[in-house]
């Protein structure tokens, strides 16, 4: 068994060293792919496609929570991360209890490397602030996802404002806020929310930007039609 774990360990840090050496000749940010063009990552080169695993690295700090939001923006859903520290694997797993991911580490320097899993859930459509007014048609089944740029420093949050009809159109999951990942002051970063389709029939869905705690209007509004076939 000592002889099985120093062999995965081995292999282990030679493939990490690996990405280690070649990680200048990797383009930082986003390159081709449907999750592309988000701006830059806090990681070089892109995730691996939905249901694959790939070796990424840090391109800046990054706690491993906002990582995570940030695998998910560009399309991979992590099944699980993965590093060694001190020589050992140390494996983080979102769905699982907190006291099995508590040696996982928390903080992510600029040049750690790392493995990601991903699940094969993907988005089938993405739309953002260009498909505002539009219509969208979608298949049962199919999952869309809306992401507007959202700058949490100014105190404005996007908020569904006039729900879809749920027999037709379903949030999935909570929304989720991406922080901006470049050191530029009052840089935006964007707000994601995912909706799936469940059945025939053509709804609506309306989001609005403003702060809640404010009765001020909205500084944009953002709606789209959506018909499921």
């Amino acid at each position: 068994m000592r002889k099985v774990r120093f062999v995965v360990g081995l292999i282990g840090g030679l493939v990490l060293a690996s990405a280690l050496a070649t990680a200048g000749a990797q383009t930082p940010g986003n390159g081709p792919g449907n999750g592309a063009g988000y701006g830059p990552g806090p990681f070089r080169a892109e995730p691996p496609v939905s249901g694959g695993v790939g070796i990424m690295v840090m391109d800046r700090d990054r706690d491993r929570d906002q990582l995570m939001l940030d695998l998910r923006l560009r399309d991979c859903e992590p099944q699980y991360l993965a590093v060694t520290v001190g020589g050992a694997w140390r494996i983080y797993r979102p769905e699982s209890p907190a006291f099995v991911n508590q040696a996982f580490p928390t903080q992510f320097r600029a040049g750690d490397a790392f493995l990601v899993g991903c699940t094969d859930a993907r988005p089938d459509v993405r739309l953002d602030e260009t498909d505002s007014g539009g219509t969208v048609t979608l298949a049962a089944g199919d999952r869309v996802r809306v992401v507007l740029e959202s700058n949490a420093s100014t105190g404005y949050t996007w908020t569904v404002t006039d729900s879809p009809n749920t027999a037709i159109l379903v949030p999935l999951g909570e929304p989720f806020y991406v922080a901006p990942t470049t050191d530029v002051v009052g840089a935006p970063g964007y707000q994601v929310f995912d909706f799936l389709a469940v059945s025939p029939g053509t709804t609506s869905v309306t989001l609005s930007y403003a702060r809640p705690t404010t009765s001020e209007p909205p500084a944009s509004v953002w709606s789209s039609t959506v018909t499921v076939q």
